[in-house]
């Protein structure tokens, strides 16, 4: 049986794991760290990102405006949702709790997806040059289109561009989950493979 007080609890903890299911405890606090989880051998390792430190997302603080692009080229920024509840899913196309979550987030995107209160995100970081991420994290767009529709996946995929989402989100592992409340604070931020109870326990639980 679902125990969502398990769930809450190792949110509040910070527990991070890594894409191949690997329970790594981090604290949430030290994400300014210069690393993020990328893809390896065993889908679970951490690279260095040199110079460049992710930030902190802090529940409670206001959310990192994020500059996005549509699979049409369009761009798309957080400030576009302003107003409404906001929850958002970083993920990438070889990540196995991604792709295991995905059916469970596209059933709760279909009874949200008509609620002008909601918006539902989700948001990879391909190795096009077009995106001019020097940290991708995924594979190109098309690559990822084609794992989206497979998925059966009918809400917004959305791509990073000059690394604006793994530097301000400070990403170090997929999937993550951003809660937004409609004043634009964080509400809840936690790593790893979301059922669609959970989904649903924290979209009710935004503000």
């Amino acid at each position: 049986m679902f125990k969502k007080s398990l769930v809450l609890s190792a949110c509040l903890c910070g527990l991070f794991l890594t894409a191949c299911g690997t329970a790594k405890p981090t604290d949430t606090k030290s994400m300014s760290q210069t690393t993020t989880q990328t893809k390896g051998a065993d889908q679970g390792i951490e690279a260095s990102q040199g110079e460049s430190s992710p930030q902190s997302v802090v529940e409670g603080e206001k959310a990192p405006e994020l500059k996005l692009v549509d699979k049409d080229g369009k761009e798309v920024s957080l400030a576009d949702y302003a107003g409404k509840k906001v929850y958002i899913n970083f993920w990438a196309s070889w990540c196995k709790p991604c792709l295991a979550e995905m059916p469970h987030l596209e059933k709760v995107y279909q009874k949200y997806k008509d609620n002008k209160d909601y918006a539902f995100l989700s948001v990879t970081s391909p190795k096009d040059a077009k995106f001019n991420n020097a940290y991708a994290l995924d594979e190109d767009q098309e690559t990822i289109m084609a794992t989206a529709k497979k998925a059966g996946v009918t809400y917004p995929v959305l791509f990073d561009q000059k690394d604006t989402a793994i530097l301000s989100y400070g990403l170090r592992a997929f999937p993550t989950h951003v809660f937004i409340n409609s004043d634009g604070s964080v509400n809840k931020v936690f790593s790893g493979e979301l059922s669609q109870e959970t989904l649903e326990v924290g979209l009710k639980g935004l503000q």
